[in-house]
């Protein structure tokens, strides 16, 4: 009779997992993970260690949860050590009970090690609390997707004006349940959030407020996970994200061109005065631009340095370099 561990992998980067939760992934004998979980970080278990991938995304096919179960309860009738490794925190939208619940039942030992959940990842990045002082003093963690035996419903939460609101894997329906917090009341003001591929290099933010939300397509944003945060503690950031999206849509594009870019085109003009030889898909901190930059600086950019654009308008755009794709001259 083996254990199962249930890890939380996080949400996407492989250094988020915890240091338990990393030295039991090297021990393990059989490893059954998620969709969204790291190669890199998959490549840290035992070489000798059987992986197994049981992902589930929304709206894509995935291996169905009884199967999963049955599985795990066979891997730890024949392994030492058994992982399941879960994107963010297994607790939280794991489907972890189901999981514990065939595994004790069959008299299995069971252990969890939590991981960091997308929101407090989103948050982390946006260098936004979640909670703030004389604004919002709680966080609801909630999402609109059920089960296929359930009945969907548009009721997320009940809670506060000033509550901060974290909704998983509600972009499908985000125009039923936005619609439906607007006729109660809710501010169609109140700011909004979408998250994608929190902590990873392809991260994405964009602000809206709960006005436009219903409204908003999906297919302007990628295949990547999408978290949406909604509340009053979000305004500095969403302000922030607003600034930077406007500082690319004031400004005239030079030279724009075709680059690849999270899995889809997307055409942007330069934030620089033209005249220099070679033009860079760039992210500084957490806005993508294109930025023409002379041949002699090329081979000294590198991710992590603190680069500077100066901007048509004469201002600087300065941060972190955390992103950096070729294209042609």
């Amino acid at each position: 009779m083996g254990r199962v561990v249930l890890i939380g992998a996080g949400p996407g980067a492989e250094d988020l997992i915890t240091v338990r939760g990393l030295k039991l992934l090297m021990q393990a004998d059989c490893v059954f993970y998620d969709a969204l979980v790291s190669p890199s970080l998959l490549s840290e278990a035992h070489p000798n260690a059987k992986l197994v991938a049981v992902g589930k995304r929304c709206g894509k096919k995935s291996t169905a949860q009884h199967f999963i179960n049955k599985q795990l309860v066979e891997a730890a009738e024949k392994y030492r050590l058994v992982v399941r490794l879960k994107g963010g925190d297994p607790m939280v939208f794991g489907r972890a009970d189901e999981e514990i619940t065939a595994l004790k039942t069959a008299g299995h030992t069971v252990e969890v090690v939590p991981g960091v959940t997308a929101a407090l990842a989103a948050a982390s990045s946006l260098q936004a609390s979640l909670t703030l002082r004389g604004v919002a003093r709680s966080l609801t963690l909630t999402t609109p997707s059920v089960g296929a035996d359930e009945v969907p419903s548009t009721e997320l939460f009940t809670g506060t004006e000033n509550d901060t609101v974290a909704v998983y894997m509600g972009l499908r329906q985000a125009g039923p349940w936005a619609a439906a917090l607007l006729e109660k009341g809710r501010n169609p003001n109140t700011p909004v959030i979408l998250c994608e591929s929190v902590s990873l290099p392809a991260e994405k933010f964009t602000p809206l407020n709960l006005g436009k939300l219903p409204l908003f397509s999906s297919e302007q944003l990628t295949d990547g996970p999408c978290l949406i945060l909604i509340g009053q503690a979000l305004a500095k950031a969403q302000a922030e994200l607003t600034a930077a999206e406007l500082a690319v849509t004031q400004r005239e594009p030079v030279a724009p061109f075709d680059a690849m870019v999270d899995r889809r085109h997307i055409e942007i003009g330069s934030l620089v005065q033209p005249g220099t030889e070679l033009m860079q898909l760039v992210q500084i901190n957490k806005l993508k631009v294109t930025a023409q930059v002379p041949q002699q600086h090329v081979s000294a950019l590198a991710l992590g340095q603190h680069v500077s654009l100066r901007l048509l308008d004469g201002r600087k755009l300065d941060g972190e370099l955390s992103f950096i794709s070729y294209a042609a001259d």
